[in-house]
């Protein structure tokens, strides 16, 4: 550097050191020099202390300010967050769905569901996307939301202006999650004033989404970083459509029912306000349809955990538990898939799933320890009741044990008559567009379960007691219409057909699965399925040894 330059530099700091004069930096610099007897007659010694505090006064200056923005942010502006491991994510991307924002941004995602993938929004909705209602010739279009993108965003609420974020997490350094753990997003929502504005905007919300989600079961499943992640929704099954023994049904939800009522009780007693149910038998015996629809019948969501899922561990389990709502049934299906009673030496647990470190006094902790979530229904399903280690079942983590047997004659009778006497046995009508260029020609067209031919030509088939069965599953006349004639009967009759059904199934032989995949060939006569009942019997055996009670 020159001389010049420095020369021109020290004037410069020179006359920031005379300007301060009269702001009172002067008097400031005089102080520190008669106070550590430092020579500031220096114009670059006296020019670097002033520059000094003027940085350091407007880095206080700024601190005092971002306080101050930070105390008037917290005391005047509230500020809601949602997050999309939490319910309450799903209720703020359907208002948002149907907000005016999402008409008007220009910055906006597209997305073919807001819940899950694959999954329709509302019950009406799985309707309206079946290309059937749709009509042949018509495009068939998926349904399209329309929400704000990742970023800031205003809007308005009953007149308030509201200020939207969304935003995705990031690892340090700027990388994006991986795997189940991409998934976690935030909204936050800030309003001026008052909590109410937004207490009302998230009760809004949620009415929308409960409206949406009526008539309808929600089932969570658990990942291996120990969030619960919404599964799907289906719609709520009658346990009318659950066939078991004579009245096993009835005992079992009078049991569940009695435990939801006793809840004050249990309190008055000590004893933690916990219920839990093992449903073991045969596969197809119905366990897993009958928690459905017994979750449905309770307006319970269910929660389901799989014991084999890798990365599972003993404190992702007592979390995952611990979070589950006081009103809800907790599933464990098939836990002898993963503990069979195996136990390593001095009482250490082994596990025979790779990846997967859960122990099976980790289990146990989970279902009955100090942080085990109570007012919860538990729900345990097995194949094999004596391969589970009797510690898991002892009472006080299962109260109750039900057996699901094969199917007996009076659940064969009851599985016909839900089957045919709902009044509706005819096959729904196909419009004559949806079949044209099917068939190449052709007067009558038949079909049936087993038969080979399908030009109207078929040849009767021997039944069991020699008779010709001539009448195939289902009658489409020359046109490709169901021929609706063929399938006139008397629901008055359905009771006999059932009972001639129920004679012909041997007891605990066949499951209700079994039946009601025969059924499902003739479920539209009766007539039909009775006549060809023999020729299922031979061909699929069955388990004939009756299983121990």
């Amino acid at each position: 550097m020159s001389n010049q330059a420095v020369d021109s530099a020290a004037d410069a700091v020179s006359s920031v050191v005379k300007s301060s004069d009269s702001a009172g930096i002067g008097a400031v610099v005089k102080v520190f020099s008669s106070s550590t007897g430092i020579d500031l007659g220096n114009q670059f010694t006296s020019g670097g202390i002033t520059l000094a505090i003027l940085g350091g006064s407007v880095a206080a200056l700024r601190v005092v300010l971002d306080y101050a923005v930070e105390y008037l942010k917290r005391k005047y502006i509230v500020t809601a967050d949602f997050e999309s491991k939490d319910e309450s994510y799903t209720w703020i991307l359907n208002f948002l769905a149907d907000h005016p924002l999402s008409a008007t941004t220009t910055r906006f995602t597209v997305a073919t569901d807001i819940s899950k993938p694959g999954e329709a929004r509302s019950v009406n909705e799985v309707a309206e996307r079946s290309v059937w209602q749709q009509g042949f010739g018509k495009e068939f279009l998926p349904k399209v939301f329309f929400l704000p993108s990742q970023g800031s965003h205003l809007f308005r609420f009953h007149s308030h202006l509201l200020y939207l974020s969304r935003a995705r997490p990031t690892l340090p350094g700027g990388a994006m999650p991986t795997g189940s753990a991409a998934i976690p997003e935030r909204i936050s929502i800030s309003a001026f004033g008052k909590r109410e504005i937004l207490e009302r905007l998230v009760h809004e919300a949620q009415r929308k989404w409960l409206e949406i989600e009526k008539g309808r079961t929600v089932i969570y499943a658990a990942d291996q970083y120990g969030n619960w992640r919404r599964a799907r929704s289906r719609p709520i099954r009658p346990l009318s459509t659950i066939v078991l023994d004579r009245g096993l049904k009835t005992r079992i939800v009078s049991d569940v029912i009695e435990f939801l009522q006793s809840e004050r009780w249990y309190a008055d007693r000590g004893i933690p306000y916990r219920r839990g149910y093992l449903f073991y038998g045969s596969p197809g015996t119905g366990k897993t349809s009958f928690i459905t629809a017994l979750a449905g019948h309770l307006r319970f969501n269910i929660y389901v955990i799989s014991l084999a899922n890798r990365g599972l561990t003993d404190d992702n389990l007592v979390e995952l538990m611990s979070m589950t709502p006081p009103r809800c049934i907790l599933l464990l299906e098939d836990v002898d898939a993963a503990f069979r009673g195996k136990r390593g030496e001095a009482g250490a647990d082994i596990v025979g799933q790779a990846g997967n470190s859960l122990t099976f006094s980790g289990l146990l902790n989970a279902i009955d320890g100090v942080a085990a979530q109570e007012g919860r229904i538990l729900c345990m399903t097995t194949n094999h009741i004596d391969q589970l280690d009797p510690a898991l079942i002892r009472p006080g983590r299962i109260d109750v044990r039900v057996l699901f047997d094969k199917a007996s004659a009076w659940q064969a009778r009851e599985l016909f008559v839900n089957f045919y006497a709902r009044g509706d046995v005819a096959p729904p009508m196909v419009g004559e567009e949806a079949l044209e260029g099917v068939e190449s020609g052709g007067s009558e067209v038949s079909y049936g379960v087993g038969q080979k031919s399908a030009r109207g030509d078929n040849k009767d088939a021997e039944t069991a007691t020699g008779e010709a069965e001539s009448t195939p599953a289902v009658v489409l006349g020359s046109s490709g219409v169901v021929d609706q004639g063929a399938y006139q009967v008397d629901s008055r009759s359905v009771g006999k057909l059932a009972d001639e059904f129920a004679g012909k199934i041997p007891e605990r032989t066949y499951s209700a699965a079994q039946l009601q995949v025969y059924l499902m060939d003739f479920k539209y006569d009766p007539r039909i399925a009775i006549k060809r009942l023999p020729g299922f019997l031979e061909s699929n055996t069955g388990d004939t040894k009756k299983q121990a009670m």
